[in-house]
């Protein structure tokens, strides 16, 4: 975690490895993280904000929710948070803030995990049913023997003929 804020700015790496990337895996429900690396660059505003610009790459390998294969994908994150050294609006000593639709948010405790950061932010990117490049349901149920569903007729479509039927002067209804 970062803490002792810097004045002028600072440039942080990071990196997870070894059990740090087993960790991140099980966190986020990936099969396994091959890289998991970025940069994160704090700097404090001149209105008092510290800012947290950052960006990094992943590469993982997940199960397809079709095929139950494994496959292998990457990510590229950017993002941008905000942090004020004062309580901000909602938490326990209400202090408004006024900020052109900012999020701001408090300074933790222990700091500024930049890894965390790139943790969450790359929790929020992963698709929650991942499916293998070039796979799709039908070509799978066709493969075991499975029947597509029957067309169904959406469930506005009678209305829809009916007000067709009205505007070209079809008479009353039923």
């Amino acid at each position: 975690p970062v803490t002792g804020l810097p004045e002028h700015g600072a440039r942080y790496d990071f990196a997870f490895v070894g059990a740090h990337a087993e960790a991140l895996a099980q966190d986020l429900g990936l099969e396994a993280v091959a890289l998991a690396t970025g940069v994160g660059d704090l700097a404090r505003r001149p209105d008092g904000l510290y800012e947290l610009k950052g960006e990094g790459v992943a590469a993982f390998t997940r199960l397809c929710v079709i095929t139950l294969e494994p496959f292998e994908t990457q990510a590229t994150l950017s993002w941008a948070r905000l942090y004020s050294e004062s309580p901000v609006a909602g938490s326990e000593t209400e202090i408004i803030v006024h900020l052109e639709d900012e999020d701001v948010v408090p300074l933790p405790d222990r700091g500024i995990d930049v890894g965390e950061v790139f943790r969450e932010e790359l929790a929020l990117l992963l698709d929650p049913n991942p499916k293998k490049p070039g796979v799709e349901w039908e070509q799978v149920a066709t493969e075991v023997g499975l029947e597509a569903a029957p067309e169904r007729e959406a469930p506005f479509a009678a209305l829809g003929a009916l007000k067709q039927k009205l505007k070209n002067g079809g008479g009353e209804p039923g």
